[in-house]
């Protein structure tokens, strides 16, 4: 899957806490996403927006990387619905 059709996937599901190539700060609990010269990098971000160095993984391939992207998304979004229905709030310290 390309970048772009991730896009269009993120915003029909409504995902939130993403960042595509680093086009704004890192904020605290991002996944974030970054292609340069072929090769790619998947992480998530501490809650003080610092890349975790054991979350990240290298891909050669985009579609590959994107996948991995979507997964960890969907998942972050899930869990953080779970927080609201249990504690009424998204708050991961709860």
């Amino acid at each position: 899957m390309r970048l772009e059709e991730a896009k269009e996937i993120i915003k029909s599901e409504s995902l939130e806490d993403y960042n595509i190539n680093l086009d704004h700060e890192i904020e605290a609990g991002e996944i974030v996403i970054v292609g340069k010269d072929g090769k790619w990098k998947v992480g998530i971000a501490n809650d003080r927006a610092e890349i975790v160095t054991t979350s990240i993984r290298e891909f050669n391939a985009e579609d590959e990387a994107v996948d991995d992207f979507l997964f960890r998304l969907r998942r972050l979004n899930e869990i953080k619905a779970i927080r609201l229905k249990l504690f009424g709030t998204n708050d991961a310290m709860v």
